[in-house]
């Protein structure tokens, strides 16, 4: 599984050299980051460093607030990650599902 995360990894970064705007790419390279054996502090901390890059460029993007949320979940930032998940559900329909399936998860974990 491992091998696979750094295939995937490797993937998105290519994405990324061609779109650095690619709003998937960045939200799927940060969770190929997370699902790595390395430290999870570092694993936060460089997918959070992605995020909020990315959210630089595509600061109205649910998926990359998604993400973010799900940061502050790891960071016992539960209140923020609610704000985060019910904002991403506010600016979208079309993808509701899967922001619901992450708000689900937030309800979950409090």
């Amino acid at each position: 599984m491992q091998e696979d995360q750094k295939v995937q990894s490797v993937f998105f970064k290519k994405l990324l050299e061609v779109n650095p705007n690619n709003v998937d790419a960045n939200y799927w390279l940060g969770q190929s980051y997370l699902a790595l054996d390395e430290i999870l502090s570092s694993r936060v901390k460089s997918t959070k460093e992605l995020y909020q890059k990315a959210l630089q460029s595509s600061a109205n993007a649910p998926l990359l607030i998604i993400g973010m949320g799900e940061i502050d979940l790891m960071e016992n930032r539960t209140t923020e990650a609610r704000q985060k998940f019910e904002s991403a559900l506010e600016m979208t329909k079309s993808k509701r599902v899967m922001i619901q399936i992450c708000y689900l998860q937030w309800v979950r974990q409090t």
